[in-house]
Order: C-alpha cells, then structure tokens, then sequence
C-alpha cells in the first residue's frame, strides 16, 4: 500500500477528482446535534475535569476534612501558573519556534523533489529518497528519536558537542525537528504540488533553474501552505514529550517534562492549571488554523 501511494506521489499534474457532496435534507438537524455533542464531548468534557482539578481543594476540620471545589482556589491556581511556570513555557516557545523554522527549511526542498521526481532520473532517484527519509522518521518511535540525538551529540572527543548537549536546547530542537518534519513536509507537499506545471514549464524555459523555480515561482503562489504547515508543526512541537525526555539538558527543561515530573510527584492541582492554559493555548492556534482555511476556501469558491 506504501509503494501504490508513494508512486502516486510522483505525478507530474494533480489528479482531477471530482467534489463531494453531502447532501443532508431534512436531517441536518439530527446530524448536526450529533456533531456538536461529539465536539462538546471530546473538547469541554476534558477541560471541565482540569477545571475541577485545579479548584479542588481540602481543608482540615477539627479530626476530619472538608474536601470540595472553590472558586478561589482555582483562580489563585490560574494566576500562579503562568509564573510559576515562566521558564519551562519559554524554553517551549523557543525550541518549538527553532524546531517549526529549521523543519520548514528542511521540509520545502524534499517537497520539491518529491514533486519533481519524475521529470528527470535523478530527480526521481532524489524524490524517492526524501519520501522514504520522511515515511522512516514518521515510523520512528520518539524514544528511539531521543537515542539517536543522543549519540549525535554526546561526543566528548569532538569540539562544542558536550556544550551543545549539556548547557543548550539542541538536543531538543533537534528531536522535535525529527518528530514534526513528516507533518511539514506533507502539507508543504500538497501545497507545492498543486503549482500549475505549465508555470514552471515557462519559467524552466526562460532559463530558471531549481532553486530559482522554487523560490521565486512555486513558493509565493503557495505562502498559504506554509503558513499552515508552520502553524501545525508550532503546535506538534509545543506537546511533544516521547521524543525530548530524554534529551532535555538539567536547567532548561520543557513544559511536556515538567508536567510530567509534577504528575510523577502527584502535585495535580499545578499540573491542572498549567494544563488549562495549554488548553488555552492550543484552541487559539487551532482557531487560527481554521479561520485561515475557511477564508481560502471561501475565496477559492
């Protein structure tokens, strides 16, 4: 099945397919109540429980305890978090940015080999390559990830390797760039893919070269799927934990360890209210993905 769709990938023109359309009629109502109950399940009902979490509170009472939720607990707990945590969430922020620009670097070449793969032998040969690299990174398993980074970096016999491993977030950025790559490279794909190849035709006969058809023809017409696959990988990256607890360094952990370490040591009420800001967090990006979406089609339409 993976040879089958890696060939598919190889065409030169999209394939035309024909729209899909669902038509409802008189059950729209029952199939979208359904829908929204769905959503409201799987999105308020977790964060209903963190919300219950972070305002639980007990208090001894002469030789018992008053166990309840208050809301004064819970809006202490809130406004605490983003202090407490200040370090960890910006140690996130900025390997999550470094892994999301140096995965779009990587990502929008071995897109364009894929879509140019069958147009010459070696761009082909090159093509397959960058999908095989992709399907065995996504098949990777994010502690083996961490392993791999591991024996990179932790080199004693090589200059600036220790340092690197030991005082700094590359080790981390590293793996996060291995985890999220296969989800950019696939939407820069899809994006590229779709550039009319009648436009680099003309621009590879005006004497454009690869590079030059990449960077000044196919990539502004398509800076909408960059924005996307920018905005998907922020948001891999910024949960990721199999592939970086391994590799964070002492003095820079990442928010997905911390949590980790607090639920180890059983202190839920701080996991909760850090949990509902990254609830937080994660709605408004993807809020914005969706809103970017619905207004590009609403213009292709």
């Amino acid at each position: 099945a993976g040879r089958a769709a890696g060939r598919r990938a190889f065409l030169l023109t999209p394939p035309v397919r024909r729209r899909w359309v669902f038509r409802v009629r008189g059950l729209w109502r029952l199939v979208g109540g359904a829908a929204l109950v769905c959503v409201a399940t799987f999105l308020l009902l977790p964060l209903g429980g963190l919300i219950y979490k972070a305002g639980w509170r007990a208090v001894r009472e002469g030789e018992g305890w008053q166990r309840g939720w208050q809301l004064t607990k819970f809006l202490h707990v809130m406004a605490e978090s983003p202090g407490d945590f200040a370090r960890e969430l910006a140690n996130t922020t900025m390997a999550a940015l470094s892994a999301t620009l140096l995965a779009l670097a990587v990502a929008v070449p071995l897109a364009w080999l894929a879509v140019g793969a069958d147009r010459r032998r070696w761009m082909s040969t090159a093509g397959r390559g960058a999908t095989w690299l992709v399907v065995a990174l996504w098949a990777l398993p994010g502690p083996v990830i961490g392993v791999l980074v591991i024996l990179l970096l932790n080199r004693p016999g090589v200059p600036g390797f220790v340092y690197l491993y030991d005082r700094t977030l590359a080790g981390p950025v590293l793996a996060l760039v291995a985890r999220i790559l296969p989800l950019v490279v696939v939407i820069v794909w899809a994006g590229l893919r779709t550039v009319p190849m009648a436009t680099l035709e003309a621009a590879e006969l005006a004497g454009a070269g690869w590079w030059t058809r990449l960077l000044r023809v196919a990539l502004p017409q398509r800076r909408f799927a960059l924005m996307v696959a920018a905005a998907v990988g922020l948001a891999a990256a910024s949960g990721e934990l199999a592939a970086v607890s391994l590799v964070v360094p002492p003095g820079h952990e990442l928010v997905s360890t911390h949590l980790l370490n607090l639920l180890h040591y059983g202190i839920e009420d701080r996991v909760a209210g850090l949990a509902v800001w990254l609830y937080a967090w994660f709605a408004g990006l993807s809020l914005i993905i969706t809103a970017v979406l619905a207004r590009r089609l609403f213009r292709l339409q």
